[in-house]
């Protein structure tokens, strides 16, 4: 009776060893490089444990790494500290990262924000509606692309080049925020029917350059260093604004078979001329300078209207002309000369006032049916 006493005792301790065994392994989880779940966040799945997590398909994903290369979790120290992450297909995804990269893409919304390291870029994409920022670093990048009808902005400060990217295409808006370093200037585009600004300022070139391709409008703003040229283009209005530099001229240009407007405005420097052209109505200002002149036109076939206003330089005249009105006024300078013409069979008048220089003369002249007056001060 004592040895299945014993016997049973035994079996007892052995069932006991066995379930907490079981047990443990049952309850108890193993760090798993890349997190539990979908792996890297594949499928309709949440979130990958990695710093490279992210989620695919439908769902939504994030992955947060914080200086961490590969590291599980939330990751922390490593190599680039990068936060990676992917949402494809209809859903969104989002990675953040201090010290890294990271970004969103797939049809849904994307964004990517990055800080310090070398590069210290964000990137973001989104197929549909996305927007990425980027700050800080050795260039100090930030990139943001909107595809789709989507709109995508970047902004970026300080670094070698201190560059903001922003793009925004099909009916989207795209803009672009930059400064310091040695170009430092902000680029902007929009595609299609949107909008693109550029703002910068300082640097080499300093420019800023601003486009709106399609119907869209751009307006480019700048001043200081070489060029400090602000460039605007766009086949509805575009509008350029530049002081100072060497050519410190503001140009602006609606191209196009749109009856688009488009001015420029500028002063000082070697030309320091406002250029504005459109097929619809076109300004020019400026002062200054060796030319100095303010030249405005109405061309094509548009019955619009082209005014010039200039003083000073060489010329520091004002030349306008329109397919319907134009007038241009101009004073000082070497010729002085204020032109206005209207052509075609609009009433456009076209009236000149002048003074000073060596011609100093007031030419008007409409070769429809409007009428040209032409005043002269000696």
């Amino acid at each position: 009776m004592a040895s299945y006493r014993i016997l049973a005792a035994a079996l007892l301790v052995l069932s006991a060893v066995v379930c907490s065994s079981a047990a443990r392994a049952l309850f108890t989880f193993e760090g798993i490089p890349y997190g539990s779940g979908h792996g890297i966040g594949s499928g309709y799945g949440g979130s990958g444990g990695a710093a490279s997590g992210g989620g695919g398909g439908g769902g939504s994903g994030g992955g947060y790494g914080a200086a961490g290369q590969y590291a599980p979790g939330y990751g922390v120290i490593g190599d680039h500290g990068s936060g990676y992450g992917v949402g494809t297909g209809t859903g969104s995804g989002g990675g953040y990262g201090v010290g890294g990269y990271g970004g969103g893409g797939g049809g849904g919304s994307g964004s990517g924000y990055g800080s310090g390291s070398e590069h210290g870029d964000g990137y973001g994409s989104g197929g549909g509606v996305g927007g990425g920022s980027g700050y800080g670093g050795d260039h100090g990048i930030g990139y943001g692309g909107g595809g789709g009808s989507g709109g995508g902005s970047g902004y970026g400060a300080g670094g070698d080049g201190g560059v903001g990217y922003g793009s925004g295409g099909g009916a989207g808006g795209g803009e672009g925020y930059g400064a310091g370093g040695e170009h430092g200037g902000g680029y902007g585009g929009g595609g299609g029917h949107g909008a693109g600004a550029g703002y910068g300022s300082g640097g080499e070139h300093g420019g800023e350059f601003g486009g709106g391709g399609g119907a869209g409008s751009g307006g480019g703003y700048g001043s200081g260093g070489e060029h400090g040229g602000g460039y605007g283009g766009g086949a509805g209005s575009g509008e350029g604004y530049g002081a100072g530099g060497e050519h410190g001229g503001g140009y602006g240009g609606g191209t196009g078979g749109g009856a688009g407007s488009g001015g420029g405005y500028g002063t000082g420097g070697e030309h320091g001329g406002g250029y504005g052209a459109s097929s619809g109505s076109g300004g020019g200002y400026g002062a200054g300078g060796e030319h100095g002149g303010g030249y405005g036109g109405g061309a094509g076939g548009g019955a619009g209207s082209g005014g010039g206003y200039g003083a000073g330089g060489e010329h520091g005249g004002g030349y306008g002309g329109g397919g319907g009105s134009g007038g241009g006024y101009g004073v000082g300078g070497d010729h002085g000369v204020g032109y206005g013409g209207g052509g075609g069979t609009g009433a456009g008048g076209g009236s000149g006032y002048g003074s000073d220089g060596g011609h100093g003369g007031g030419y008007g002249g409409g070769s429809g049916y409007g009428g040209g007056v032409g005043n002269h001060y000696p």
